[in-house]
């Protein structure tokens, strides 16, 4: 058998063996694309929840070093919370919106939508919120809860089923 020689212009790809690579990498990106959401959707609900959880510790420090009543305040229809110091309702330390890159949504799952610290460092109220992803909203979330009197912020992971576990870290 004699061996043919390939001059430059006859190198390349046939057009059925470019559909097929077309398709195998296809294939590839829809088999990929559902996991790479999950994790964006998951670190965008962390970095909210943390986050979160930081500025309302910040408030509560606040309270105690002005020996002030402080104020957080939950617009859930907007998704923000907006803090307050003193007798001056309008002086905001942060608003945070959450409706960012995502939308994240806040649902408010118990207790008054203003959570209040004393200048003891305590609270006066309960509550708990809920973090979830606006185009998963059935799916896991983040949940944040102020427990009175001693003002313990703690973070957890909802379940599927809708219940607050605060004793995974995420």
């Amino acid at each position: 058998m004699q061996m043919r020689e390939v001059s430059c212009d006859q190198i390349g790809l046939t057009l059925i063996e470019a559909l097929i690579g077309i398709t195998i990498i296809g294939g590839m990106v829809t088999l990929v694309m559902p996991s790479f959401l999950f994790y964006v959707v998951n670190n965008e609900l962390n970095s909210s929840t943390k986050l979160t959880v930081g500025w309302l510790e910040e408030l509560r420090k606040e309270a105690q070093q002005k020996s002030v009543i402080c104020r957080a305040s939950w617009n859930f229809t907007e998704a923000t919370i907006q803090g307050s110091c003193g007798d001056d309702d309008q002086t905001k330390l942060l608003d945070i919106n959450f409706t960012t890159s995502r939308e994240i949504a806040i649902n408010n799952h118990s207790g008054p939508t203003t959570w209040i610290f004393t200048p003891q460092g305590t609270s006066t109220t309960s509550g708990q919120v809920v973090f979830t992803s606006n185009d998963s909203p059935e799916e896991t979330g983040r949940c944040i809860k102020l427990t009175a009197p001693l003002a313990v912020i703690g973070a957890g992971k909802r379940s599927s089923s809708g219940i607050c576990d605060f004793t995974k870290i995420f």
